[in-house]
């Protein structure tokens, strides 16, 4: 249990995530008006909890240590959390379900992106969530017609 930064040892930010979000993170409901039809209903037997943005940056984090050999963290991770956290609380949390089973898939066609602009940068956690929506529904075609390294 955390506490609000007021002494509250009462305050629960997964509590607080689901009223801000409209829903509780197992089912998409509110207790007050009911189920949220927009949120979907997951089948609970599939997921331990939702991921936080952080929890993303963190599993990202270690995909990206094994592809560079060094320690994760880059001064845009904030805002890449940031982002994401606005992607994800859109989502239906069946699809936000989803993209947590293929976390590991995302992470690998990511970073064998050979754009410019994401190399020169060394792959940042924030150009990832820019590319978030497209590395859910497209399946992972490496350039050329290689095979895809394997990292996460």
């Amino acid at each position: 249990m955390a506490t609000n930064g007021q002494g509250n040892e009462n305050f629960d930010p997964d509590r607080d995530r689901s009223v801000q979000s409209g829903g509780d993170l197992g089912g998409g409901s509110d207790p007050v008006s009911g189920p949220d039809p927009d949120r979907g209903s997951p089948n609970p037997s599939l997921i331990t909890r939702i991921w936080k943005p952080y929890d993303w940056c963190l599993k990202y984090g270690l995909a990206w240590s094994q592809k560079y050999h060094k320690f994760y963290g880059n001064t845009s991770d904030a805002k890449g959390c940031s982002a994401l956290t606005e992607l994800l609380a859109r989502l239906p949390i069946g699809e936000v379900i989803e993209a947590q089973q293929s976390a590991h898939r995302m992470f690998t066609a990511f970073l064998a992106s050979e754009s410019p602009a994401v190399v020169r940068a060394k792959h940042p956690f924030a150009f990832f969530v820019t590319d978030f929506g497209g590395l859910r529904v497209e399946e992972p075609a490496a350039p050329g017609g290689k095979k895809l390294p394997d990292y996460g």
